[in-house]
């Protein structure tokens, strides 16, 4: 990993958004509503995160 922030935002971003797909594809793997909505609920925190992250960068390209 490197220690440039923007390359380490772009890394945490990627992961977020590789964690979302991972959750909506589980969503449709089960027959359990609870665990489907377990899912859609990490899957909706998981969005959070790449907001975050896509603003923070966002903010951060337009510093320069």
């Amino acid at each position: 990993m490197s220690n440039d922030p923007s390359a380490v935002l772009f890394d945490a971003l990627e992961r977020e958004k590789w964690a979302y797909k991972k959750y909506k594809e589980a969503i449709d793997k089960f027959d359990d509503e609870d665990i489907k909505a377990l899912f859609r609920f990490l899957a909706a925190e998981e969005k959070k995160h790449i907001q975050m992250i896509q603003d923070e960068i966002d903010e951060a390209l337009w510093e320069y």
